[in-house]
């Protein structure tokens, strides 16, 4: 037997067969216990990061720059962030229209973005343009937000693109549209007026080339402005005058009633630029020699009417200038 302060294992005549089925019950017993656990830690972990996700996203939506709107299903502003705040002068505005079918299939998940650009007004009443950028937050039905909306503002973006546009489109001696902008106009006319009822006039300065040399370029360049605002003058409120290049200039007549009345344009245009230009003490008459063709020859493009304006020009430069010529016909004035 075993030493006194110890009993015997032996003593308890514990059969074998009960041994083993405890050991064998106790085994799930302690493995339950311990996929509990797991799964509160788990749960702990998942809730401690949703936590830290939503305080990060706080964090961002109230202090980013950038306007950020929470949006229910119908569209209308559930929170806004300070940035939508200092960008539009009702926070509460509509970030989108009532109804938008864009937005109605963004919430309904049948597409995953939405963006578009709207014009808006400023805390201090100025004019701006909001680029808008939507995306849908979860389902929508397990809260009164369905989607988050971001906002910046593209106004000087825009100015900068039209700027461009313009520059490209526009000479910037005189303000007129240029000769590819003439041509995409044109081609318009010719396109969507099948009978043809329009004129151009091919103008070009008689003697510039002499008033630039002996005046200096700053008098040449005062001369081609004044006559760009004499050309003007002389035209209808519809009608499109360009400058293509040096002192050539081009008119386009469109909707004419009578073929006749482009003539009477370039009558006006010989009186106006008849007058005398005066610069810096110094005065020039730069007359014009005009070259006009009619859409009723049937053209199919721009390019092919310039170059029969030309060739109608250069006839009536070759007969002494300061007269017009109607492409295929004899005469000047």
């Amino acid at each position: 037997m075993l030493a006194v302060g110890f009993v015997s294992f032996w003593e308890y005549r514990v059969p074998l067969s009960q041994i083993v089925l405890g050991l064998a019950l106790s085994a799930p017993v302690a493995l339950f216990i311990g996929r509990d656990a797991m799964r509160r830690q788990r749960r702990a972990f998942f809730r401690a990061q949703r936590d830290a996700a939503a305080e990060q996203f706080r964090t961002i939506f109230e202090r980013s720059p950038v306007g950020i709107a929470l949006l229910d299903r119908g569209g209308a502003v559930v929170e806004a962030n300070a940035g939508v705040g200092a960008m539009l002068e009702t926070p509460s505005t509509r970030v989108v229209a009532a109804g938008d079918p864009e937005f109605a299939a963004l919430v309904a998940g049948r597409v995953n973005l939405y963006r578009f650009e709207r014009r808006a007004t400023r805390n201090d009443g100025s004019a701006l343009w909001a680029e808008i950028t939507i995306s849908p937050v979860g389902d929508g039905r397990h809260g009164p937000v369905a989607a988050i909306a971001m906002l910046q503002d593209v106004t000087e973006r825009r100015a900068a693109d039209a700027s461009l546009r313009y520059a490209a489109t526009h000479d910037a001696l005189t303000a007129l549209p240029n000769r590819l902008e003439f041509i995409r106009r044109l081609n318009a006319v010719i396109t969507g007026q099948g009978g043809g009822n329009y004129a151009v006039l091919y103008v070009d300065l008689d003697g510039f080339k002499a008033v630039n040399d002996g005046h200096g370029h700053l008098f040449g360049d005062h001369v081609l402005a004044v006559a760009a605002q004499r050309i003007r003058k002389a035209t209808r409120s519809g009608d499109l005058v360009a400058r293509f290049h040096g002192d050539e200039f081009g008119l386009l007549l469109a909707g004419l009633e009578r073929m006749q009345l482009a003539g009477a344009v370039a009558d006006r245009i010989q009186e106006e630029l008849g007058t005398p230009i005066t610069f810096d003490g110094r005065s020039v008459v730069v007359a014009p020699s005009i070259g006009i063709v009619t859409g009723a020859r049937g053209y199919a493009r721009a390019e092919d009417v310039l170059r029969d304006a030309d060739a109608a020009m250069y006839e009536a430069k070759s007969r002494g200038g300061s007269c017009s010529v109607t492409f295929e016909t004899s005469g000047c004035g």
